[in-house]
């Protein structure tokens, strides 16, 4: 005979699963442990100048996120958008991140040949941008607006001799960026530690640009952004022969959804960075959220 109280039990043990974790618990696990990792052998680096490399976030020092984590962050969309948000209003650039802990469901043989980890999920790292690019998090904007804001001032303020804004990760070298023998050891990792900050805050330019594109929002395709990155794909293509009638297709080529130019999808587009392309790239991002957003 089955009681009041062991129905009652049966039934809320049923019902247990289908409840997900709050967004911003599912957040920090996919910011601290993306569940998929490898040997890195050669230190990351970006040419001089830093460029903007598009569509692709810069860092992630072999650490990626697995298929099953991605599958997760996209059917739980609707719940990380508002964590998302919250998080990108909430970091402080004058906070050191704090050392991320292993990932304790790594494989063994993971384990044998990368260091696997993430990021501390309240600072400004790749994974937390990686979402929103995923995600396709154009509800966001507003605050990546914000955030590349403020890392910009700071940016400029530590140009100045001011405090070095602290970002997670981004641990690449610029090409030519050698060891000075005359040059002290601090300032060495100072010059290091700032452009570090200045690949971060052109990953969020990008990422603005990359939300606007994805709408196919009229004043983001006319900016010189957009226009360099066709312009980019268009001299790939003709170097190498994919602009051809004859060219045979393969698994590696893609068609731009916006210029129909083909393309490999392995190779990135580097856009010179310009103060100009910045303010264009804002400006349609500001029209987007006057037309878009409602009072939150």
């Amino acid at each position: 005979m089955i009681t009041r109280f062991s129905l009652a039990a049966a039934i809320l043990l049923t019902v247990q699963p289908a409840f997900a974790e709050t967004g911003t618990d599912l957040l920090d696990k996919l910011i601290t442990a993306p569940g998929s990792y490898s040997q890195v052998c050669i230190s990351s680096s970006i040419s001089e100048g830093i460029p903007i490399e598009a569509f692709r976030i810069q860092d992630n020092s072999g650490t990626n996120f697995s298929d099953s984590n991605i599958e997760l962050m996209e059917a739980h969309r609707e719940e990380l958008i508002p964590a998302i948000r919250l998080r990108l209003g909430a970091i402080d650039l004058s906070q050191e991140p704090k050392s991320p802990k292993s990932d304790p469901n790594a494989s063994k043989n993971e384990r044998m040949m990368s260091d696997c980890y993430g990021a501390d999920p309240y600072s400004l790292n790749s994974f937390l941008l990686e979402i929103v690019k995923r995600t396709k998090a154009i509800e966001v904007l507003l605050e990546l607006m914000t955030l590349e804001a403020n890392l910009s001032k700071s940016i400029v303020n530590a140009e100045r001799g001011g405090s070095l804004p602290e970002v997670s990760g981004y641990y690449m070298l610029v090409d030519g960026d050698g060891y000075n023998d005359n040059e002290p050891p601090a300032a060495i990792e100072r010059r290091r530690d700032l452009n570090r900050s200045r690949i971060v805050q052109r990953d969020l330019v990008m990422l603005i640009a990359i939300l606007l594109r994805e709408q196919k929002f009229e004043p983001y395709l006319a900016t010189d952004f957009e226009k360099a990155y066709v312009e980019g794909l268009r001299e790939q293509a003709h170097e190498r022969g994919l602009d051809a009638p004859e060219k045979k297709d393969d698994s590696h080529i893609k068609i731009d959804p916006i210029s129909g130019i083909r393309h490999y999808d392995y190779h990135n587009v580097e856009i010179p960075y310009s103060r100009q392309l910045r303010v264009g790239v804002r400006r349609a991002a500001r029209k987007w959220i006057s037309e878009n957003t409602e009072d939150r």
